[in-house]
């Protein structure tokens, strides 16, 4: 399936789309290779809670926050992962 189709369908965006100060639970990791193992590997798991908090003055990396630790992600990793931002 369409990956924008299915985020528009679950209510879900990518992590690299998260607004400075945003709050979202991760929903899934995208691929199967070295990066996405990497990725889950240092937290970013279904039901884990992240928010962004800063980024680089170019824009990239981007920083968040994640059970406890503050990391850094490229655009390109952080739009890996899928999120589901709570509605308030």
């Amino acid at each position: 399936m369409n990956t924008s189709l299915m985020n528009s369908m679950l209510g879900t965006s990518t992590l690299d789309k998260l607004m400075k100060g945003g709050f979202a639970l991760v929903y899934d990791v995208q691929g199967d290779d070295s990066t996405s193992m990497r990725l889950m590997e240092i937290g970013f798991i279904a039901g884990q809670s992240v928010s962004r908090t800063g980024q680089a003055p170019a824009g990239d990396p981007i920083e968040y926050s994640i059970g406890g630790a503050r990391i850094g992600l490229r655009k390109s990793e952080a739009a890996r992962i899928i999120v589901q931002v709570p509605s308030i």
